[in-house]
């Protein structure tokens, strides 16, 4: 066990206790305390249990380095901006932490080249695209007034003032454009937005969450205004930091993610396969054949190799396991 007296989270293999969660949770830095001290919505969304087996079976495997750059993240309550080769893990540390802190269903927003800072936020949907959710079970016609078409993106959800913060996953931020790298800092930095459309409401609106599925789950917005309670738990992930600008990863704290040593994934694969933990000769025969290695390319070659495939079968199918 790697344990300091300022770590929010370690590597044993459970989750954070109560007491702990919550003197975190009420420790702020003085510069990056709560946005908002109005009534808090609750929107832990349940965690689905596959999502919560992801995030339980990641092994930390970067030592004391590695929780150092995570519990300064918390800490901080900064973003954790995660690089390394692809299948080393970089993603799954968002279902980590959401496991470990019972923060309930990761928010997961994945970054292409054709992305907008928009579309993290939020979206008005046109009428012919609203219509058919406005009619369905539940929703009814709960959606007669204008806020009522909007339904937040990852990003805006992960700002709502919630009495506990979501996990945020913004995945491979490398593939989009410098402004959106920008425009999403300065939203952490803020943690409010706008809706534009709901500016001059003289109400409070009723808008969907990402993760919405019924009418119950519509939350309040005064004004227009999303305002964080709490900053979100962000794991950023990049192939590269040099391809992001440089004001965004000042802001971040860095961890650069090596591949497992073969000792680590031996015991990830007995981890993830359980009671068809591989021999060691099929190991080897992995580790041999794939090469980058990757921590995903070598489960699946074990789950090939455990069924009868060739070790350069298993390897020309997955490739280079990226």
């Amino acid at each position: 066990m790697t344990r300091s007296p300022w770590y929010v989270v370690d590597d044993t293999r459970r989750p954070i206790d109560p007491g702990g969660r919550a003197a975190w949770l009420a420790d702020f830095p003085p510069w990056r305390g709560p946005g908002c001290m109005a009534p808090t919505v609750d929107r832990r969304a349940p965690d689905p249990g596959r999502q919560a087996a992801r995030g339980e079976r990641h092994r930390i495997t970067g030592g004391k380095a590695q929780l150092d750059a995570i519990n300064a993240a918390l800490r901080l309550r900064r973003p954790l901006l995660v690089t390394g080769a692809p299948g080393v893990g970089k993603s799954s540390l968002a279902w980590w932490l959401a496991w470990k802190l019972d923060l309930g269903r990761v928010l997961a927003w994945s970054v292409t080249p054709s992305s907008t800072l928009a579309e993290g936020l939020y979206r008005c949907d046109g009428q012919e695209e609203a219509r058919p959710a406005r009619t369905s079970r539940d929703w009814g016609d709960r959606f007669a007034e204008p806020g009522r078409q909007v339904r937040l993106g990852p990003l805006g959800t992960a700002l709502l003032p919630t009495p506990a913060p979501r996990v945020l996953l913004i995945d491979d931020l490398d593939q989009g454009s410098v402004d959106l790298a920008l425009g999403l800092l300065r939203v952490l930095e803020d943690g409010a937005f706008d809706i534009k459309e709901l500016a001059r409401a003289e109400s409070t609106e009723l808008v969907a969450p990402h993760d919405a599925s019924f009418a119950d789950d519509l939350v309040p917005v005064p004004q227009g205004r999303v305002v964080a309670f709490h900053p979100p738990v962000v794991v950023v992930t990049a192939a590269d930091a040099a391809a992001l600008p440089e004001l965004l990863v000042r802001r971040c704290v860095r961890l650069e993610l090596s591949r497992p040593d073969d000792e680590t994934l031996a015991e990830i694969a007995a981890e993830w396969l359980g009671e068809r933990t591989p021999e060691a000769r099929l190991l080897q025969a992995a580790l041999v054949e794939l090469d980058p290695l990757s921590t995903d390319a070598v489960l699946q070659a074990l789950y090939l190799l455990g069924r009868g495939a060739g070790a350069a079968e298993a390897a020309a199918l997955l490739g280079d396991g990226g």
